[in-house]
């Protein structure tokens, strides 16, 4: 099984927020967070069921290098 991810648009907000801090910290950092957050989203997709559920319909995933957490909620559309 595989899902489409779609970001809300404050997550959209909070990683160029994030992005941009990193950056000033020491450039290309906040684009490597970037490629980390499109390689989780892409693990999401392909095998959502990685990652256990851990409230009702939402699952969660932890980032390697930094210190976030993804939120994914699953949904039904037809």
């Amino acid at each position: 099984m595989s899902w489409r991810v779609f970001l809300h648009g404050k997550a959209e907000k909070d990683l160029i927020a994030v992005q941009t801090w990193y950056d000033r910290n020491r450039p290309q950092l906040g684009d490597e967070f970037l490629d980390e957050i499109a390689i989780a989203i892409r693990q999401l997709e392909t095998a959502p069921e990685r990652e256990r559920l851990y409230f009702l319909n939402f699952r969660r995933m932890l980032m390697r290098r930094f210190p976030y957490k993804l939120s994914i909620r699953s949904s039904m559309t037809a």
